[in-house]
Order: structure tokens, then C-alpha cells, then sequence
């Protein structure tokens, strides 16, 4: 299948002096991904058991804002900061699940023992498959553009003629991140069987916005300019990542209440130290 896609992102920038002491800097952005479709795409809304042909559904008003401000406190002392909205495309790999379901494509897995009677492979698949035990993969029939908000607030002193001493803040809110779930799981969670929400399906792999993270961290920062032969730059960070999936590959464990999922992420840095510098021999 040819998947075929236009973008559109449109971007104003500009800077505005409001006095000797404060500059700000605002900008708008939009972004429109649309939604790629093939021949024979569909997506398997499962609430109501239908299929649609083409693809998912998203937002067309993707506005994405950005401010900035700059602020000089006294001739050592400066603070700024900023807020601004980032919109992000879809996961390439998974507009596969567009095209594997009924009636594309059928799951079916049988297991023989060893000591049976040998099957002809004409004879292993049904051709009329029961619903219950169809396990389709599909994308939500709305699919919202993920997004971020992200903000920082920093201020920064001059410590002599030399040095730079710096105190920040950022964070980001992760919204509509595409994950990975079974909207018709079980509610039992253990091994026994339990009643699912849709009993004409069986599990279903669909890919979802639906799921968020955060991030918030601080850093103390120190610098020395190139000097006499030598820079220097410190930091430390510390910083806490949340999200309810880390990694695409691993579904939540409870496909229709992701929040019990939500901790701390699997790639999340708590502490972090950097020294870093820059010496000019004096010889060679």
C-alpha cells in the first residue's frame, strides 16, 4: 500500500522591544498533519463494531502559541523565561493497524500436538471465523494531535568579571501521546476468565492518543568564559518524568484504565551532574 501525506506549517516570529529592560518574543505556529490513507485502508471502531474506510479522524485547529520575555533585573542580574505549545506527527509504524483487520486481514492461530493426526495445510484455517475469536489491530477512529506544552523561568547573575551563575526551572506536559492498549480487555486481570466489554471481538492491539506524561526539573548552573586559556561550565539537574508508557512496545497492563499505569518513567535521570572545560596548553 502507498500511503500518501501533505503537511502544513506556517510559522511567525518576531521580537518586540517594550522597554530598555524588557524584551519579549511572540510567535504562532500552526500545524496540520493529515491523516494518510490507502486503497484499502480502514479503521475498526470498536464500540460499535463497524468499519470505516480511509482513516482516523483528527483536529484541524492546531495552533501552537509561543511567547518569550527577557527581563534585566539590575546591570547583574537577568531573568527570562517562556512558554510555547509543540504539536508532533503520528507514529509511522503503526498505520500498518490500518490495514490489519477484517475485512483486510484475519488472525487466526491453531496449535496441533505432536502425536495427532497430521493436518492438511487446505484444512488448518476456517474460513468462516466467529467474531469472539478475531484479535484485530486498528487505530481509534479519532485520533486527536499529540501535543506539548512546554515553560521554563531562569535567572542569571554575573559573579565578577568572568563567571555566570544561573538558576532554573522547566517543565513540559505531555497531552494525547499515541500509545498502544486492548480496549476490550478483561476485567479480571488475573488468570481466570472474565467477561470483556464487547463479546463479538476478542483482544484487540489498537493505537490510541490517549495517553499524557510530565516532565519538571531544576538546574543550578555555573560558567566561566573562555579566559585566559580556560572555560569551565557545571551543572546539576534534577528532574522527575512521569508518563503512563515509556516504550511502545510494552501495552499498559490494564488496556481500559491506563492511569494505573502511571509512574515514573523508564528513562527519567533523576540526578545528573555535568562538568565540563576547556584548557589551552601552554606548549605545542
Amino acid at each position: 500500500a502507498n500511503f500518501t501525506q501533505w503537511n502544513v506549517m506556517p510559522y511567525i516570529q518576531d521580537d518586540f522591544k517594550v522597554s530598555n529592560r524588557l524584551v519579549l518574543n511572540l510567535g504562532l505556529r500552526y500545524d496540520y498533519y493529515t491523516s494518510p490513507t490507502a486503497s484499502i485502508s480502514s479503521v475498526y471502531d470498536v464500540p460499535t463494531n463497524t468499519n470505516h474506510p480511509g482513516s482516523y479522524l483528527q483536529n484541524s485547529l492546531n495552533f501552537a502559541p509561543r511567547v518569550g520575555f527577557a527581563y534585566t533585573v539590575t546591570p547583574t542580574m537577568a531573568v527570562h523565561g517562556g512558554y510555547g505549545i509543540y504539536y508532533t506527527p503520528f507514529q509511522y509504524q503503526m498505520l500498518t493497524f490500518l490495514l490489519i483487520h477484517a475485512p483486510n486481514f484475519q488472525l487466526q492461530n491453531y496449535t496441533y500436538p505432536i502425536t495427532g493426526a497430521p493436518v492438511y495445510a487446505a484444512n488448518a484455517f476456517s474460513a468462516n471465523v466467529s467474531g469472539s475469536s478475531m484479535a484485530p489491530f486498528t487505530l481509534a477512529l479519532h485520533m486527536p494531535t499529540p501535543y506539548v506544552q512546554e515553560w521554563n523561568l531562569a535567572i542569571q547573575r554575573t559573579l565578577g568579571p568572568n563567571w555566570i551563575a544561573s538558576a532554573s526551572y522547566l517543565g513540559n506536559k505531555f497531552t494525547h501521546q499515541e500509545i498502544r492498549h486492548n480496549p476490550n480487555q478483561g476485567i479480571d486481570l488475573g488468570f481466570n476468565a472474565a467477561p470483556r466489554p464487547y463479546s463479538y471481538v476478542g483482544d484487540v492491539y489498537e493505537g490510541a492518543d490517549i495517553g499524557y506524561a510530565k516532565y519538571n526539573a531544576g538546574q543550578l548552573e555555573l560558567q566561566r568564559h573562555y579566559v585566559n586559556g580556560i572555560s569551565v561550565d557545571a551543572s546539576y539537574v534534577w528532574s522527575e518524568g512521569m508518563d503512563v508508557q515509556s516504550s511502545g512496545g510494552i501495552p499498559p497492563t490494564n488496556g481500559r484504565n491506563i492511569s494505573l499505569d502511571y509512574g515514573r518513567s523508564d528513562y527519567n535521570p533523576e540526578h545528573t551532574f555535568k562538568l565540563s572545560g576547556v584548557y589551552q596548553l601552554p606548549f605545542g
